[in-house]
């Protein structure tokens, strides 16, 4: 969502193709990037304009297939500066 209250144009979902399974042990965690403008290809345009707000939310599902309770957050990303042309992407 733009700080000005208007949703961001989403790209169509498209498939993540195979799902990784990764093993945790006790304390261990995974981090990794996704690549933003995949989903909102016109965000340097809106950037360009205004704050974005993202949110997020994910269920993870165990290896027998229960799923976990749903998850998310937010992350706001400021106007960009004149001059700069890149989205960082979330990790």
């Amino acid at each position: 969502m733009r700080g000005d209250g208007i949703s961001l144009t989403k790209a169509p979902m498209f498939d993540h193709g195979d799902v990784e399974l990764v093993s945790l042990k006790p304390g261990e965690s995974v981090e990794g990037t996704i690549p933003v403008t995949l989903y909102f290809p016109e965000i340097h345009r809106d950037l360009k304009q205004t704050e974005v707000v993202l949110f997020w939310s994910y269920q993870m599902v165990l290896k027998d297939g229960r799923k976990l309770d749903r998850s998310g957050g937010w992350l706001s990303l400021p106007p960009l500066q004149q001059g700069v042309h890149s989205v960082p992407d979330m990790k």
